[in-house]
């Protein structure tokens, strides 16, 4: 029995005392003996960070090995040791290939048919781990790689914050920012996290370390342990001073606050890299507040650029991996056989070359026919009409009964159907029945993004009510207007002149730029998800969701799902991803933009990337294009869209294999899904057995790009 500090709801802790089960395979029994406070505590504790409650936070911790389980190797009882946020299998994918910050983790926790970890002494009921560590508790059982054993000699006390402040202050000089001596190195906050980067940097060999803080008593200390300069963040010539101090900006400047105000201190005295002259940065529009990356500049000697370094002013204090030979942040010119969309020598955007091969399918389908319209819900997709009248009646304004519903046709995720009433109409979509994979079936999300971007004009459908009680008709679901518009599926537009199809796909782009040009935080998006590593965390989400649905072994997925997280492009601005573009019409315009299930915030190249392989699909009835005429059908060439995205948002579009790749390679992800629901018998669509062949052909075609983009 232990007593601890438990989170029972958001906004405190309460004292309790809990009981912590023997030590099973790999695990390890700890007593407290120091633990620290950290501001992610903090946010667990305030509800910014959600957690299924109860639970014990804590986290930078040190203590005493009391117990091992069977088979742990790495420390025995008597042991010293800290806490270790970044647990590990050992064994996974990503382990086994020394990326163990990628490790999909299942085996670090207790499955839910196990005896918890810990429960309550008076109730006997399970009490959660954050972080998988709960050290704000008189003892800890957890996974032996979330441990290291330390000397003896070490004070414990000081100990403690290893796990966390030191490893990510010192990480981000070493691992992040890879300073080499004689760089100048400027870190904006002076806590625990800044002053064990400002530590790091000495050890480093940085010349100079710029300590950045309001408070003289934390610049003090900042001198004691590296610092070579400080500077009064509150003053008003703050940023002068650290000019003058590094004669012209800093090479890395750290942000180890959080805040909104330290990161736009930071991009303002980083150096200006010339890098982003031969890239086309330079000069272009933005919106307003600071970019997501920052490159990172010359040396002082004004001649060498350092390759593949980045100092990410909005990221807080985040270590990348190193980079791979294929390097996307060229500063040079890219060769002829390098296969992307650049100026040629009369200054025009060049296509890249090779086409999208899917598999035909045995039978042609009109999609216009089959995917367009509603039809009679059928036996497995109908709902309990008594329950939902119920709920529209007390959620819905200006419902008045009796309601119908058919079900809309296509879709192979959520089923959508049409609500009918004497007055108008409704689109509701729900999550399938059944069991679901971990984040799948967003409805919630989508429901969320369209509510933000209705005020702003941006179209879509009025939103009228979100229902996340799975008991009213078995899922959750979520209610919007009904846009009356057009779906074309054809991307021929086979029934429109050449006038209306350029203007049809001038609509398409021109929607597409403004929606990556909202600012996600002043339209009320900016916890919507994470700003930065957008194409880290999607390559990481669907090589689980592949995982999770896997149906057969494919060799040329597993080298995607190594490669493709090594390779990652920089991303240069965040914006509202959409995910899943396409169009609904009316009179050549956007009347509504739907399937917003896998939006979030995130890099808006890789989200324009996915509609640009529609110039690379073959046309078969779909969105396709390759092998159309386009000038003759009036549709705009790949490089005419290029153009006319850049000139509208102002990003550069940099070449489009590696994007291309990791679209293909997202795309396979979501169709074995579906494969795996054909087989479990809750796939939503009649064609969705057709659709989850696809995987083979995506993954083939993904593999391809991936060659072209540099993969051995």
């Amino acid at each position: 029995m232990a007593k601890a500090a438990i989170l029972e709801k958001v906004g405190g802790l309460t004292i309790g005392e809990v009981e912590l089960a023997d030590p099973g395979p790999h695990e390890v029994l700890i007593d407290t003996k120091a633990c620290g406070l950290c501001h992610s505590d903090l946010h667990f504790i305030d509800g910014a960070y959600p957690h299924p409650l109860p639970a014990i936070p804590g986290h930078e911790a040190a203590g005493v090995v009391r117990a091992v389980g069977s088979e742990v190797k790495t420390v025995k009882p008597g042991d010293h040791v800290v806490s270790c946020l970044s647990v590990f299998c050992g064994h996974c994918e990503f382990c086994v290939t020394g990326r163990m910050a990628l490790c999909l983790g299942a085996d670090t926790r207790r499955s839910a048919n196990q005896t918890p970890r810990i429960i309550r002494s008076i109730d006997k009921t399970p009490v959660g781990q954050m972080l998988n560590l709960s050290a704000f508790c008189e003892q800890m059982l957890i996974h032996e790689n979330a441990c290291v054993a330390i000397d003896k000699d070490m004070p414990l006390d000081r100990a403690a914050i290893i796990g966390c402040a030191v490893t990510t202050g010192a990480g981000t000089i070493f691992n992040a920012c890879k300073v080499v001596p004689g760089e100048t190195v400027a870190v904006v906050g002076c806590g625990g996290v800044g002053l064990a980067a400002i530590n790091a940097a000495k050890i480093a060999g940085a010349g100079k370390v710029i300590a950045i803080d309001p408070l003289a008593e934390k610049r003090e200390l900042a001198q004691v342990l590296g610092a070579t300069h400080t500077v009064d963040a509150m003053a008003d010539n703050a940023v002068e001073e650290v000019m003058k101090i590094s004669r012209g900006g800093v090479h890395h400047a750290i942000e180890a606050v959080g805040r909104q105000a330290s990161a736009d201190l930071c991009v303002k005295i980083l150096r200006r890299d010339p890098r982003h002259d031969a890239a086309g940065l330079q000069g272009r529009p933005r919106r307003h507040g600071p970019p997501v990356g920052q490159e990172t500049p010359r040396r002082d000697h004004g001649h060498e650029p350092l390759p593949g370094r980045s100092a990410p002013p909005r990221r807080f204090l985040h270590a990348r991996p190193p980079r791979s030979r294929h390097d996307h942040r060229r500063a040079y010119p890219v060769g002829e056989d390098q296969r992307g969309i650049r100026k040629d020598e009369a200054g025009n955007l060049r296509a890249q070359r090779g086409g999208l091969r899917l598999m035909a399918e045995e039978q042609a389908i009109d999609f216009d026919k089959e995917m367009v319209g509603t039809i009679e819900v059928p036996e497995a997709d109908r709902m309990d009409l008594d329950a939902l009248s119920e709920w529209f009646t007390a959620n819905v304004e200006g419902f008045e009964g009796p309601l119908s519903y058919t079900k809309f046709k296509g879709g192979q995720s959520n089923p959508t159907y049409r609500i009918d009433t004497p007055a108008r109409s409704y689109v509701l979509r729900r999550q399938p029945f059944g069991k679901l994979l971990p984040s799948a079936h967003a409805v919630d999300r989508e429901y969320t993004v369209m509510h933000a971007l209705g005020p702003t004009g941006f179209p879509v459908p009025k939103t009228y009510g979100l229902c996340e009680d799975p008991e009213v008709i078995g899922s959750k679901f979520f209610v919007m207007g009904l846009a009356d518009g057009r779906s074309l599926w054809n991307g021929s537009l086979p029934n429109n002149t050449p006038a209306e199809r350029k203007e049809i796909y001038n609509s398409m782009i021109d929607t597409f730029a403004d929606l990556h040009t909202k600012d996600p935080v002043a339209i009320g998006l900016g916890d919507f998800g994470k700003p930065t590593d957008y194409c880290a965390r999607q390559i990481s989400r669907w090589s689980k969701q592949y995982k999770l649905s896997e149906t057969e072994h494919m060799p040329q997925m597993e080298r995607l799902i190594e490669w493709l997280p090594e390779t990652i492009p920089p991303q240069h601005e965040s914006s509202v991803v959409h995910g899943d573009y396409r169009l609904r019409p009316d009179s050549n315009e956007v009347l509504a933009v739907l399937d917003w299930e896998l939006s979030t915030l995130g890099d808006p190249i890789a989200d324009f990337s996915y509609l640009m392989l529609n110039w690379h699909n073959p046309h078969d009835g779909r969105a396709g294009l390759e092998g159309l005429d386009l000038k003759e059908l009036g549709i705009p060439s790949q490089d005419e869209a290029v153009e006319r995205y850049v000139a509208r948002t102002g990003y550069p579009v940099p070449p489009m294999d590696w994007y291309f790749a990791y679209n293909l390679f997202r795309l396979a992800g979501i169709m074995q899904g579906i494969k795996k629901r054909v087989i479990d018998g809750t796939a939503s669509s009649a064609h969705a057995k057709s659709m989850s062949e696809r995987v083979a052909p995506l993954v083939d075609r993904a593999y391809q790009f991936a060659t072209a983009a540099g993969m051995d």
